[in-house]
């Protein structure tokens, strides 16, 4: 189905591997079958933690677009 490590983190609100995945350069952009990316799992599993640290690296790395951008092209 597409899932990565980084989206049982997401999912599942562990902070420090979400942290570390990143810090390794996981890519936050990887979309699943269905078109579901890290980011739409922690906002829907209310991971706000999660939410946070995956916008801030998105606008750390993507600065000339803005995350709700990148959710509007994606679906």
């Amino acid at each position: 189905d597409g899932r990565s490590p980084l989206f049982a983190a997401a999912q599942n609100g562990y902070i420090e591997i979400t942290t570390l995945l990143l810090d390794r350069h996981a890519e936050v952009k990887q979309a699943m079958n269905d078109g579901t990316t890290p980011l739409h799992i922690a906002a829907h599993e209310g991971q706000l933690d999660i939410l946070l640290c995956l916008l801030t690296y998105l606008k750390t790395q993507f600065p000339t677009t803005t995350a709700l951008s990148w959710i509007d092209q994606r679906g």
